[in-house]
């Protein structure tokens, strides 16, 4: 659940990936918040445990993790010899300053990007304290375009930093440069990325922000992901994809053979298929901000919905702010095609 938390997303989006309900997902979050007596979700998605944390500062110092435990193979610490000691003394050193938190780490010059071709530099990073914020990605339909927006981050922000992948033939590519977001400043909080065609055709891609202060750098956002679409054609809402209606732009459900319209503003993710009975196969679709779901089966009718009510007084962290998700629902109901 943690490791799902840290990937970043609502509660609705962790339970779709671990098949779970919001529910569940709310009670274990709030479970770790209480045992571990931190205030929010971005206190919990930075906190590790502190022999673990020390663990894993050493290990990405060796880069070989098998060599810090060969304690009962004698031999082979016996053939080391003199130059093994003196590179354990090294290690134990530099285990020893990051354990510390080590001084400051500055940011390289900007030296510009493209998408899944530059290797990026080792990302530096203030102090723990400084969490690394919330992001997501929106698709609005576009061929070269997705449009990043976080929350959170460090404060007295200097500029923002995004980096991005590309994913083709199931794995992905080198991550790109850190690349300064142009006139961004403390209070800037999305920018819309161009630039992100790949051959004419669809792309996946995997993205993140850091703030800078001065000339160091925070912690990196969570990895959040997103697709674009191909020139001409209709575009797709996929699983797990943040997708923003217009009010006009159809979009074709997953592989289904009937489209939409998302009402203007109204941002839905798709859901994984499903099969029930008589029903037949068909998708779940989920307003973003409030969580709810709506059901439809492979012929475009409506199966199903579930509405979840925001908290008293209008909004609230899970349910976003208070309106009228069942006509939204409506409308997308009314908008159906089937090809």
């Amino acid at each position: 659940m943690l490791e799902e938390l840290r990937r970043g997303g609502t509660n609705a989006e962790i339970a779709i990936r671990l098949g779970l309900s919001p529910e569940t997902v709310k009670t274990h979050i709030a479970s770790m918040l209480s045992k571990l007596a931190l205030g929010d979700r971005r206190a919990l998605a930075a906190w590790q445990p502190p022999e673990e944390s020390a663990r894993r500062r050493i290990l990405g110092v060796l880069g070989a993790p098998s060599l810090l435990f060969p304690l009962k193979r004698p031999l082979v610490w016996a053939g080391a010899g003199l130059a093994g000691a003196a590179g354990i003394a090294a290690v134990i050193f530099i285990a020893a300053l990051t354990a510390n938190g080590g001084p400051p780490a500055t940011v390289p010059p900007d030296r510009g990007a493209t998408a899944g071709v530059a290797s990026s530099p080792s990302d530096t990073v203030l102090p723990a304290t400084a969490l690394g914020p919330d992001m997501i990605v929106v698709s609005d339909g576009s061929h070269d375009a997705l449009l990043l927006e976080w929350t959170g981050g460090p404060e007295n922000v200097t500029r923002w930093q995004y980096r991005v992948r590309a994913w083709g033939n199931a794995s992905p590519q080198a991550w790109s440069v850190w690349t300064t977001i142009p006139n961004s400043t403390a209070t800037t909080t999305s920018y819309r990325l161009t630039g992100l065609r790949v051959n004419g055709n669809r792309g996946a891609y995997e993205m993140q922000v850091r703030a800078v202060v001065g000339t160091t750098a925070g912690l990196a956002s969570n990895v959040a992901r997103g697709v674009t679409h191909k020139t001409g054609r209709t575009p797709r809402i996929y699983p797990d994809q943040i997708v923003e209606g217009d009010g006009r732009q159809q979009w074709r459900v997953h592989e289904l053979g009937w489209v939409v319209t998302i009402p203007d503003g109204m941002r839905v993710r798709g859901g994984k298929g499903w099969v029930s009975g008589d029903i037949g196969s068909g998708v779940t679709l989920f307003d973003h901000e409030s969580g709810s779901s709506l059901a439809l089966n492979d012929r475009g009718s409506e199966v199903g919905r579930d509405i979840v009510t925001p908290a008293a007084g209008g909004t609230s962290a899970q349910n976003g702010p208070q309106r009228d998700v069942g006509a939204l629902f409506d409308q997308i109901v009314a908008s159906v095609r089937v090809k």
